[in-house]
């Protein structure tokens, strides 16, 4: 009897340890997984392809799925699973290790792939995880430096200069001499400056030139602006517009002058203004700065076209004609508006400035002159016509 229950023990435990010995065979398929990575990558890559598939968001299947790719020469794909395995939860502090697979991955795929661009991008993310690891080699950063600073070259030599600017920010990450890197920094201001540049070249030479030159408004050999004015100074009067000496007609012919100048060029330059720096139009201040420099290169100086009134004046008895009629007209260089719109356009006021900031787009070139208070910028004195004779100036 007791023979029976010991025989009947032992089959109990035998038959115990076969179930426990088959269920965890059944319930290890990732050691089985990881066992046969060790012998034979290529025969693991089904076997973690399908513990990701029954898990998605499990991190070690995916992560030793990018590892027996790229232990199988897989390299794209090794990369491929990497980088989503980095994005799981599980890979939380474990980045550095990951990071330093995909930097093998990557190595790899650009020594060995026969696609120029596919080489060329894996050795670009080799060279970032580089920097982001702190492996600084040299060797492999100098040669993406080479290429990034022959695209460099291209771009700018094809006018891609927002192309341009992106590759000399990338490479400043880049483990080489610094000043190789600083280099094309240096020129990103410059690359803004030429793509302000080209654009209003060529919106002036579509959009302006042409028709402003067949209408006279545009001196074509000058690269200038013409700003042609008439304007009218009233007499003295009993209302007091300008007094009886010199210097008093001289303000009221520059004030009347500087309205008539100033309306002309607003008008000019706003044109400009919103084709160039697409759509923004300039405030008063602005329009008055230019329309300073434009009283700055008077031609002709004051033209006195012709006298109404002169009867009147005569039954005035004071011999003097009711009202002056002039003409001017001055030069605008192209090369003024292109350089200060260029100053708003890399450094837009603020809204609560009104577009002004703190005056002119360069203060240091003149203040700005309002139409109206009596000062002018010239200096011009009335050139008067055959016929009644204004004051005349006091040198």
């Amino acid at each position: 009897m007791v023979n029976a229950i010991n025989r009947c023990g032992i089959f109990v435990a035998v038959l115990s340890l076969c179930c426990v010995i088959a269920c965890k065979k059944q319930e290890d398929p990732f050691d089985q997984a990881l066992n046969t990575l060790e012998t034979d990558p290529k025969a693991a890559i089904p076997l973690f392809l399908k513990l990701h598939e029954a898990d998605p968001k499990a991190f070690e299947p995916l992560y030793y799925l990018g590892v027996a790719y790229h232990e199988s020469s897989e390299h794209a794909r090794s990369v491929e699973s990497l980088e989503k395995a980095l994005a799981l939860p599980g890979a939380k502090g474990r980045e550095a290790g990951i990071r330093t697979q995909m930097y093998e991955a990557y190595l790899a795929l650009s020594k060995k792939s026969k696609d120029e661009s596919e080489k060329s991008a894996a050795l670009d993310k080799a060279a970032e995880l580089e920097i982001a690891l702190s492996l600084r080699n040299p060797e492999a950063n100098k040669k993406v430096f080479e290429r990034k600073k022959q695209e460099f070259d291209a771009a700018v030599a094809a006018g891609e200069f927002d192309k341009a600017t992106e590759i000399a920010e990338a490479v400043q990450t880049l483990y080489v001499p610094a000043e190789d890197r600083r280099a094309l920094k240096k020129q990103v201001p410059e690359l803004h400056k030429k793509k302000f540049d080209s654009h209003f070249t060529k919106t002036f030479a579509e959009t302006f030139e042409k028709d402003w030159t067949a209408k006279g408004m545009f001196d074509a050999p000058a690269q200038a602006l013409i700003v042609s004015a008439d304007f009218t100074v009233p007499p003295k009067g009993e209302d007091g517009s300008w007094d009886e000496t010199a210097e008093g007609f001289d303000a009221a012919v520059e004030n009347a002058a500087c309205a008539a100048v100033f309306r002309n060029v607003g008008v000019h330059v706003n044109l400009v203004a919103k084709a160039s720096l697409y759509g923004k139009e300039l405030d008063e201040k602005y329009l008055n700065y230019f329309g300073n420099e434009a009283l700055k290169t008077t031609k002709k100086g004051w033209k006195t076209q012709h006298q109404p009134g002169a009867v009147r004046a005569a039954d005035r008895g004071d011999g003097q004609p009711e009202e002056w009629v002039y003409s001017c007209q001055m030069h605008l260089p192209l090369a003024t508006i292109q350089q200060d719109l260029y100053l708003l356009y890399k450094q837009p006021p603020k809204d609560s400035d009104s577009g002004a900031n703190s005056g002119t787009p360069e203060e240091k070139k003149a203040e700005t002159q309002k139409p109206g208070d009596g000062t002018g910028t010239t200096g011009g004195t009335a050139a008067p016509s055959e016929g009644t004779t204004p004051p005349s100036p006091v040198e």
